[in-house]
């Protein structure tokens, strides 16, 4: 008894610094996602690839980079908790900032599940020429 006793106490320590995957776990390689969203603009459906993979010029290897049509978009886990005490890179959501083709901004945010097979609340801002517009959806992981 006092042998199972010395090996809990042991491995405590070490089962409890195994946190859950961060959205930098799960994309510890390149995946393409297949995302169909709706464009406030247009009103309708539209369907595209995107792809996350780790971001091969970050030497501390804490950011992703998202290719969508036409387009790189970095981005990075998005922090927990509050201003006093942030914790980045341990949440599955994640943000991204670009430019569209015309140059202007795109911000895009989503919220890998834990396996890593979906997007989901996928949220495009953006604005095209002077028109501001946004798209909602969800994005699978192509096998």
């Amino acid at each position: 008894m006092r042998v199972l006793l010395a090996l809990a106490l042991l491995c405590a320590p070490v089962l409890a610094l195994a946190a859950p995957p961060t959205c930098r776990d799960i994309v510890s390689g390149p995946r393409t996602y297949h995302c169909t969203t709706t464009e406030s603009s247009l009103s309708s459906e539209v369907s595209y690839d995107v792809t996350l993979e780790p971001d091969a010029s970050d030497a501390s290897n804490r950011r992703i980079k998202m290719t969508v049509p036409l387009r790189s978009l970095d981005c990075s886990c998005d922090p927990t908790g509050n201003a006093q005490q942030a914790k980045f890179f341990s949440a599955k959501s994640f943000t991204c900032v670009g430019e569209n083709i015309d140059g202007t901004p795109i911000v895009a945010r989503g919220k890998l599940n834990g396996s890593g097979t979906k997007i989901r609340g996928w949220t495009g801002y953006f604005t095209f020429g002077t028109t501001p517009g946004e798209e909602l959806g969800s994005c699978v992981l192509v096998p």
